[in-house]
């Protein structure tokens, strides 16, 4: 079975290099067009269908909404598009639209957050449990697996974000010395709303040694908009690791407030997905195999951020370079 697999998956990675053919209409739909991390995203998917010589809609709701997503993708089957790559909010509201799609003939595979026991074809993108449990680890080590920790979750409901927390419990339960303490939410995927979560929980709870978040929205304001959490982590009385390292989580890491940020490749989530999803149009009874047999995951990879890039970390600076290659 592994060998199997291992044949598709080449096949998927590989057959985006036929030329292309004429009229091919492939949509990726972000959970929110306002999200800033899926501005990397938009820059694969076109660069993807540059090469391939194919049409490209990026297209979804302005800020994110689980059942207006599900409308998205419904208006796109309408419009007779060839292929969709979608980011799931709602895995409920948007099971019954892939139901349709598969019905219609039409491959969809999912990135960033998946919908499973959909029939969808592949989910691409990150290893959201394996994310949590990186996170995880990265804070019980650096707090010498001892402490009381808190996780921030923007938003709870959402696929990958709620695997992300099961898989920090995971690790966290690794270490008998950690005792986390709560996961504290929002209601709204807002950076002020998560700057100002996090700012007033650990200004209340001093007995917090360890702050780890499933997302980057806390870490995406000003540096000096969380003063609570920037004098306890240089007094020693913090420590934090986050996720999505977008150009403000970079500068909390460099000033030594994130011990680490983990990145997703959301470059290589739109550029793979629409290959894939290009040869899967190309190949009709590769479609209909992972019709049968769906791919659980296929990892977009994940990046250690840190201040030096020591071990096998990235740097910031190098980071820096990496995405100012993606938006070039």
């Amino acid at each position: 079975m592994r060998r199997t697999l291992g044949v598709v998956l080449l096949c998927i990675m590989s057959l985006g290099i036929l030329a292309a053919a004429a009229d091919i209409e492939i949509a990726v739909v972000p959970k929110a067009l306002d999200n800033p991390v899926f501005f990397a995203t938009k820059a694969g998917a076109e660069a993807a269908a540059a090469e391939l010589g194919i049409d490209l809609i990026y297209t979804g709701p302005v800020s994110d909404e689980g059942y207006e997503a599900a409308r998205v993708v419904e208006d796109l089957l309408n419009r007779g598009v060839d292929a969709i790559a979608v980011s799931v909010s709602s895995a409920d509201a948007m099971r019954p639209i892939l139901v349709q799609a598969a019905e219609l003939g039409v491959p969809v595979v999912t990135w960033d957050s998946d919908c499973p026991d959909s029939p969808r074809l592949i989910y691409y993108g990150t290893p959201d449990f394996e994310l949590g449990q990186l996170v995880a680890s990265e804070l019980a080590e650096a707090m010498g697996g001892e402490g009381k920790v808190a996780i921030f979750q923007v938003y709870v409901g959402h696929p990958n974000l709620d695997a992300r927390y099961e898989g920090m419990l995971d690790t966290f339960a690794e270490y008998p010395g950690i005792e986390v303490v709560t996961r504290f939410t929002t209601t709204a995927l807002e950076i002020g709303l998560a700057v100002d979560a996090v700012e007033n929980y650990i200004g209340a709870h001093p007995e917090v040694d360890g702050l780890a978040t499933t997302t980057g929205f806390p870490w995406w304001g000003n540096v000096g908009s969380m003063p609570t959490i920037n004098e306890r982590v240089e007094n020693g009385e913090l420590l934090c690791v986050g996720v999505d390292p977008l150009e403000n989580a970079l500068q909390y890491v460099e000033a030594g407030i994130l011990k680490a940020c983990i990145g997703q490749r959301f470059y290589e989530m739109g550029y793979g997905s629409v290959n894939m999803l290009f040869s899967l149009l190309r190949t009709p009874s590769l479609a209909d195999y992972l019709a049968e047999n769906p791919i659980t995951m296929l990892s977009s990879g994940m990046d250690v951020i840190t201040s030096d890039g020591a071990g096998d970390s990235v740097s910031v600076s190098d980071y820096r370079a990496l995405m100012a290659e993606w938006e070039g």
